[in-house]
């Protein structure tokens, strides 16, 4: 009788920490490109970015001590989240170019609800 023939080395892995940060960095670029191309990031942006490089270096330290296990894979999906969408957020309010004028709209409603919401802010 033959053996069943295994497909076990066609499984895939779960992702480590250090594949999670790459893969959110990959996607940041691709959004930064995109935004280029549709003009709504100044092609200056070029060396803000660069001179951010480090936090790779401080995102994949953090994966390392936080390990491998479901729990170290996702604080480091959650970091590496905010640390991405939050420089997202920070090229595309100090860029240059100008945003489309629904995000400004979008922008001043998002702030008069934070304010009216959060009236103790106001005093």
């Amino acid at each position: 009788m033959e053996k069943p023939i295994s497909n076990h080395h066609l499984k895939r892995d779960k992702p480590n920490s250090g594949e999670i940060i790459l893969a959110f960095l990959l996607i940041f670029l691709g959004i930064v490109f995109l935004l280029n191309n549709f003009g709504w990031l100044d092609k200056s942006i070029w060396p803000q970015i660069w001179q951010l490089w480090p936090m790779l270096l401080i995102l994949l330290g953090t994966s390392w001590l936080l390990g491998d296990s479901w729990l170290g894979r996702l604080l480091t999906l959650i970091i590496s989240l905010v640390v991405f969408g939050g420089l997202l957020i920070y090229l595309l309010l100090n860029s240059r170019a100008p945003l489309p004028e629904s995000w400004y709209n979008y922008l001043a409603m998002v702030n008069k609800n934070f304010n009216s919401t959060f009236f103790f802010f106001n005093q």
